[in-house]
């Protein structure tokens, strides 16, 4: 049970970005393909970043 929780919280995030892709592919016809491959590719790179920060973060934490 406890798993399944923990599951459901990580699903939060993805619930987040999923809307934050839906509403654009909503508004990839008026601001167009370019710009909204743009944007994508910014969403993406923030996801990266913040999973690389925390994983580093936590590496350092246990050392000390």
């Amino acid at each position: 049970i406890a798993n399944h929780h923990e599951k459901e919280k990580g699903n939060e995030s993805w619930k987040i970005i999923e809307d934050k892709i839906e509403y654009i592919h909503a508004q990839e016809e008026e601001i167009g393909p370019l710009v909204f491959r743009i944007i994508f590719h910014l969403i993406l790179q923030q996801l990266s970043t913040r999973r690389v920060h925390n994983s580093s973060y936590e590496e350092t934490h246990l050392h000390e």
